[in-house]
């Protein structure tokens, strides 16, 4: 379980006024920030910040005149997640609406734990007792003397990072333009490029062992595109670098009241993308996505109580490289062209751990019951009980061993003026997990 601290400060120009039965609007320039101090197991301590300027303007711009947002965090294990988004809706007075997000990604501890529905992950096999390991360097640690509960030796260990490799990402730039064609309807264009690393095994001053991983039992065995599971000649902790390119397609239909925080309306996409060599990668794919999003009021003129649902569909070619396996694709947010990990963590199936199924297909199914129970100034306070279950396959038309995984959740929302959302979620089963993040979930 991980355990974090969140301390909310937030400042603001603009004034609002509404019906009873209707949220209040948005108005003025707004601005939020959001000290973080952080703690997990594997990553450490993390401090960081998030932020979000937004202008309204008199509220006759939907949905605001711009917004600049960015995220700056670093943890003492490792973990760096920093990133900036520049979003224009009807830039310069045209239809079109252009978003740019730059930014770093790194997770050192990247959990792998196989290839499929099916992939078994043995909880012996990477329990030990840090100290226990630390006693054998600057050896890799490859044996455990000593593991918890009772301290005695654990003959069935196999590594402290068997199920875990280390990856960052810079650059990561996305470029979007989406353009309304009627009503509630619109067409999008955007291209992502990424550079990756990947570092399969790690040093034993991390705790890595030299008898291999998951990872590479996977790669060498030809289940995994993107290494072949043998590190290079003399260099075993070697850092691979590889190009991402790709260009996404689709149409969206969009009839949210609110985009931050939608209490009735529908958001729907269908997008399709493509990655080549011809775009500046290294991977050659065809990818779709259909993502079904529906929210609801249950009192029609009670906006406080909503029921919000989400079916996710999507699909990869074999290209899919290994690093990209736990993420979707799709529009999901403005400006964004990937959807949430799948399955497993505070995007989708919050009772399991990150990324813990992993496959080119995936479908996934969300409901929440949101209650905004409280409202201080422009402050709002809520619940959330959500339900979420999901599958994925490791390759498109083959079949896949093992069911449907379900986990169940509550959590916490902490929005302001509904441009800047804090959501904390506790995940109840089948294990017990703890989030903290911004926006709603979908």
């Amino acid at each position: 379980m991980r355990a974090s601290l969140a301390a909310v400060l937030a400042l603001g120009l603009g004034a609002a006024s509404a019906r009873a039965d209707e949220p209040p609007p948005d108005l003025g320039f707004k601005v939020g920030v959001v000290p973080i101090v952080d703690y997990g197991s594997d990553e450490g301590w993390g401090f960081g910040a998030h932020f979000k300027l937004t202008e309204f303007g008199d509220g006759t711009r939907k949905p605001f005149v711009y917004s600049l947002e960015g995220n700056v965090f670093a943890t003492t294990g490792g973990i760096q997640s920093h990133w900036l988004a520049l979003d224009l809706p009807q830039i310069g007075g045209s239809p079109y609406r252009v978003t740019l997000r730059a930014g770093y990604e790194r997770a050192k501890f990247q959990p792998y734990s196989g290839l499929g529905n099916g992939s078994t992950r043995d909880e012996n096999a990477d329990l030990c007792d840090d100290d226990a390991l630390k006693q054998q360097l600057p050896a890799p640690p490859n044996a455990c003397p000593s593991a918890p509960p009772d301290g005695a030796p654990n003959p069935q260990f196999r590594g402290k990072r068997f199920y875990q490799y280390d990856v960052e990402t810079f650059p990561s730039v996305q470029l979007t333009v989406i353009r309304p064609i009627g009503g509630p309807w619109s067409v999008l264009l955007g291209y992502q490029f990424l550079l990756v690393g990947f570092q399969p095994l790690y040093r034993p001053d991390d705790l890595g062992q030299d008898t291999g991983s998951q990872l590479d039992a996977d790669a060498q065995r030809g289940l995994l595109v993107g290494w072949n599971g043998q590190p290079l000649p003399g260099e075993p902790y070697h850092r691979f670098k590889q190009r991402y390119a790709a260009v996404t397609g689709g149409v969206r239909y969009d009839t949210r009241d609110n985009e931050f925080a939608p209490t009735r309306g529908m958001f729907h996409e269908l997008s399709v993308r493509g990655a080549a060599h011809a775009l500046g990668g290294e991977s050659d794919l065809f990818g779709a996505n259909l993502t079904l999003r529906l929210y609801q009021r249950l009192i029609p003129d009670y906006w406080r109580l909503v029921l919000a649902l989400r079916l996710l569909a999507d699909v990869a070619t074999d290209g899919l490289p290994f690093y990209l396996l736990p993420a979707t694709g799709g529009i999901s947010e403005a400006g964004q062209l990937n959807g949430p990990d799948a399955l497993g963590g505070r995007a989708s199936i919050r009772g399991l751990s990150l990324d813990r199924y992993q496959g080119n297909v995936k479908l996934l199914g969300n409901a929440e019951l949101r209650w905004r129970f409280l409202t201080l100034g422009e402050f709002e306070i809520g619940t959330v009980a959500g339900l979420d279950v999901g599958r994925v396959w490791a390759r498109l038309a083959q079949s896949d061993v093992g069911p449907f995984h379900v986990g169940s959740s509550v959590g916490l929302r902490l929005a302001w003026s509904h441009h800047l959302v804090v959501r904390a979620d506790v995940g109840l089963t089948p294990e017990q997990t703890f989030f903290l993040d911004f926006g709603e979930m979908f």
